[in-house]
């Protein structure tokens, strides 16, 4: 199968995230840039938050996170050591461009 890139954009509160529960838990893995638990029906139970020993390595689909790098190095990870993982999601990446914004307001020059 290719490849594929989805982007779902909206209004706030319109259900974008909501709709993530259509998803199998078994094979997404979800990026929150803010470190709100998605309005999902037993999220906490379905999404495990990530953790990274060198005895299981990569383990859980939840990831928190609004630092760019960070991201990058995470989806390299679940790229190459997670073959399990069919969708990765990123929630609400707006917040890390503000991150960004907010980082870098009082920069001169």
């Amino acid at each position: 199968m290719a490849n594929a890139v989805i982007c779902c954009a909206g209004l706030s509160n319109s259900g974008k995230s909501t709709s993530l529960k259509y998803l199998d838990p078994k094979e997404t893995f979800i990026v929150s840039c803010t470190n709100k638990q998605l309005q999902i029906p037993g999220f906490r139970k379905k999404y495990i938050k990530v953790s990274l020993t060198k005895e299981a390595g990569l383990t859980g689909n939840w990831y928190v996170c609004n630092d760019y790098v960070k991201i990058e190095r995470i989806l390299d990870m679940v790229s190459t050591s997670r073959p399990d993982i069919k969708v990765i999601v990123i929630d609400d990446i707006n917040y890390c461009l503000s991150n960004d914004i907010m980082q870098n307001a009082l920069t001169k020059g």
